[in-house]
């Protein structure tokens, strides 16, 4: 199984990008992340902009020798006042020009990375230009989100919730770095998409990614969309398991519904009710399989409780681009005065996930 490998154990070391949006409330968040990782000898190349490089905590003297602080001069745009380069330093009606600026260091973002050759970046919201040029350079790119999960959290509550978000990525990021390059253990993963074929078919194509380094896949999902995925490549399928768990029957969700195609958009609560009813024989597969990873959707809220039962390694896989997920948050939020829908079944409210877009 992956796990977090101590700095004794562990033979490889990287070298991590880490790149933020130029506000203070991102940046040091990444920079917490990037010390954090720092801790066990991995080589940091913080970007930002020189003014903003000088405004960070000092590093503690342990981590010096591991975290470059990179400066790259932010480009003039009009209507941007002198030394702004941060959200703080300007009125929120200026902010569009910063992030005007803030695309002008595409370039000279790629020539870094093209000279430094780092082995990931980990990135924010904002740089919709960064995929295309990690995949010319062969980078691995994760985005980072440090967006909180509700708005109204005390701030205790939202230090607790930043902080888990600090120790998900960075267990991901350790847990992961023995599949780099040549591994000779191959894992077993588990794949779980949301009952929608716009999730389900970018987690089977991920599955077929992963299924290319050799490694186990136990792909979940319900008979009917099984039953309806593409052919797996022959030379694929000794790797993957196409695993079928029979859905619930619910009230009110049609015979045969077992995706957001096959019913009206008020009837999603009810497939969602259904999927819910997932969690037990999900448990129990888990429970046999013991897979090392389980790759999983936005849906399964009761999965990472069972993950940690079972000692298996969960990541959300996010099939929405970083602008689509601003996007949404910015909706939710001017939405979260207003009382949520719900549909009453047997006394028990559901929320309307269709009024959200969410298929």
């Amino acid at each position: 199984m992956a796990t977090i490998n101590t700095k004794e154990e562990q033979s490889q070391k990287l070298h991590i990008a880490v790149f933020p949006w130029l506000a203070f409330g991102h940046i040091i968040p990444f920079f917490e992340l990037a010390k954090l990782t720092a801790q066990k000898d991995h080589k940091i190349s913080f970007i930002s902009t020189s003014r903003n490089i000088q405004r960070l905590p000092k590093l503690p003297p342990n981590l010096k020798p591991c975290v470059d602080l990179i400066e790259i001069p932010l480009p003039q745009v009009d209507k941007l006042p002198e030394d702004a380069e941060a959200t703080m330093d300007v009125p929120e009606h200026i902010v569009p020009n910063l992030k005007r600026a803030f695309d002008g260091l595409e370039q000279p973002v790629a020539q870094f990375l093209q000279i430094s050759k780092p082995d990931w970046i980990i990135y924010d919201f904002a740089h919709y230009w960064l995929p295309p040029i990690n995949a010319k350079f062969g980078i691995l790119g994760i985005f980072f989100n440090i967006l909180m999960s509700t708005s109204r959290a005390s701030l205790a509550d939202m230090l607790q919730d930043l902080l888990l978000r600090f120790l998900v990525v960075f267990s991901y990021i350790m847990a992961t770095i023995n599949t780099m390059e040549e591994q000779s253990k191959k894992l077993h993963i588990a794949v779980f998409p949301w009952l929608a074929f716009g999730h389900i078919i970018p987690f089977f194509e991920l599955a077929k990614l992963i299924a290319q380094k050799g490694h186990k896949i136990s792909f979940i999902s319900t008979p009917r969309n099984i039953q309806r995925l593409s052919k797996i490549p022959p030379n694929l399928k000794p790797c993957i398991d196409l695993t079928e768990i029979p859905l619930p029957h619910v009230d009110k969700l049609p015979e045969d519904a077992e995706a957001t195609m096959d019913v009206p958009e008020h009837t999603v609560p009810y497939l969602k009710k259904a999927f819910d009813g997932l969690e037990q024989p999900l448990a129990q597969f888990l429970h046999t399989s013991k897979p090392d990873w389980i790759i999983y959707d936005f849906a399964p809220y009761w999965l990472p409780p069972i993950n940690a039962k079972l000692g298996i390694l969960g990541i959300h896989f996010n099939i929405f681009s970083a602008f689509g997920v601003s996007f949404y948050l910015d909706t939710l939020l001017s939405q979260a005065s207003n009382t949520s829908s719900e549909v009453s079944d047997g006394g028990s409210g559901l929320r309307t996930m269709g009024q959200t877009g969410i298929h």
